[in-house]
């Protein structure tokens, strides 16, 4: 099983030694994820005569725990990777040392997986030269005596809480408009999936420009694309604004090129053309309808008025003043940033906007977005219905900006939990990061209950 994962996986060029397809390329990541899956079951089956091994899901692959200590992985090469020890050498003086993934340490692929009271010795043994697993502390960057003991003392009954639930959560952090106050990692501190939050990074875009006098919220899409206009399209698809792209308000009524329709290639090639292809159900400004495609459309607005990639100017405006430098970013098939999600940012890198926000535009001394923006974008725009069953979230929408039910909150939100609240009463910004795992509205209820009614 072992070689034949190898294989498949390394697979990168066909028969005649040229690239693959796009198609092929995207088989191959899926097969990867699935071979990942299946050689982790092979692997806690051949050790399912020690009773304290587990698994945990890492950034599509899995790490390995024996009494608490890591002894191994499956990574990018979808093979059972074991860390270097005495112990590990002398059981497979065969392996030949490679990395994981660029970075990190050497580790040895694993040669005597078939052999299954040969691999469940050697993990045995390996426990007295592994390190113990380092406590997860919380880090507080400031003077503990200048912090008021309420918020601290909710921050860390909140840690014991959702680790005592086992809660699917990577990160917590707490900060006011200047630093990170208080800050705790349940696993490793890593650039990630922001999904959706990334509408708001957009959003502040929208507002340089429209403070610059480049654009407006009344400014029409037809304005700048009007190549795009179909022959006999409907009239409703001439008057959508940049304010109902903003407030999903846009009438086409229906959630497009969200995530898993992109992976799809839906939209292929050019996301504009598609669009301007839907019906349009209801007038624009009437009905909320959650579309990640209302935030491309937007995106590519304000790259049409600043004359430059939506990546670039937010770099020029934000990125870079608030050292975030240059941030992961997907791009549609034309080489545009999808306005509308997956941008990629470690945990209180992804706060900073919230930071901004909090201070009313300003970062450190230098405005970043016109305060007026900043109460415009945060305000109620459009009501959120009909709200989902349970969801105590829902509390209307501004532009790219989702109210929270907390005295003058708001959020920028992404999908699975990567979540900055603002609450500007308090003069704090809490912000979460969620695996893809899990159930986020367990999370969710337990923010609700142990952080924002507690502050």
């Amino acid at each position: 099983m072992q070689r034949d994962s190898r294989r498949r996986l390394c697979l990168k060029r066909d028969t005649a030694g040229e690239e693959i397809s796009e198609d092929d390329r995207q088989e191959v990541i899926l097969l990867g994820k699935e071979q990942n899956k299946r050689m982790m079951e092979y692997v806690m089956d051949q050790l399912s005569g020690l009773s304290d091994v587990r698994q945990i899901p890492m950034m599509g692959g899995y790490i390995f725990y024996y009494k608490e200590r890591i002894f191994g992985g499956i990574y990018g090469s979808g093979e059972l990777l074991i860390k270097i020890t005495e112990t590990s050498k002398k059981y497979m003086p065969d392996s030949d040392p490679q990395l994981p993934y660029e970075g990190t340490k050497e580790m040895l692929p694993c040669t005597i997986l078939e052999d299954r009271e040969k691999l469940q010795s050697m993990v045995t043994e390996m426990w007295e030269e592994l390190p113990e697993r380092k406590k997860k502390g919380s880090k507080c960057v400031r003077n503990r005596r200048k912090e008021a003991p309420m918020v601290e003392k909710v921050f860390q009954d909140f840690i014991r809480y959702a680790e005592d639930k086992k809660l699917f959560i990577e990160g917590i952090a707490i900060a006011d408009e200047k630093e990170v106050l208080l800050e705790h990692h349940f696993m490793p501190d890593q650039v990630r999936n922001t999904y959706s939050h990334t509408k708001s990074y957009m959003s502040t875009a929208a507002g340089i420009a429209i403070s610059q006098g480049q654009l407006a919220l009344d400014t029409r899409f037809a304005e700048f694309f009007a190549e795009y206009i179909p022959d006999g399209a409907d009239p409703r698809l001439e008057k959508i604004t940049l304010e109902h792209l903003l407030t999903m308000s846009s009438g086409f009524g229906q959630p497009y090129l969200m995530g898993d329709d992109r992976r799809a290639g839906t939209g292929m090639p050019d996301y504009i053309a598609y669009m301007m292809g839907r019906p349009v159900l209801y007038e624009p400004g009437s009905r909320f309808a959650y579309s990640t495609a209302d935030s491309i459309l937007a995106g590519r607005m304000i790259e049409k008025a600043v004359g430059r990639n939506l990546a670039e100017y937010l770099y020029r405006h934000v990125f870079s003043k608030l050292g975030q430098g240059w941030p992961i970013w997907e791009n549609d098939p034309a080489g545009h940033p999808i306005g509308g999600g997956s941008m990629y940012m470690k945990l209180t890198d992804m706060m900073k906007l919230g930071q901004v926000y909090l201070a009313d535009g300003m970062w450190r001394g230098e405005r970043i977005v016109d305060s007026g923006w900043v109460k415009a974008a945060t305000t109620k725009q459009i009501e959120t219905e009909p709200v989902p069953p349970k969801e105590i979230w829902w509390c209307g929408y501004g532009y790219q900006f989702w109210l929270s039910p907390y005295p003058r909150a708001y959020r920028a939100d992404g999908a699975f939990g990567q979540v900055s609240t603002v609450l500007p009463e308090k003069g704090l910004v809490v912000a979460v990061q969620c695996p893809e795992y899990g159930d986020f509205d367990q999370v969710k209820r337990a923010l609700h209950e142990q952080i924002f009614t507690q502050l």
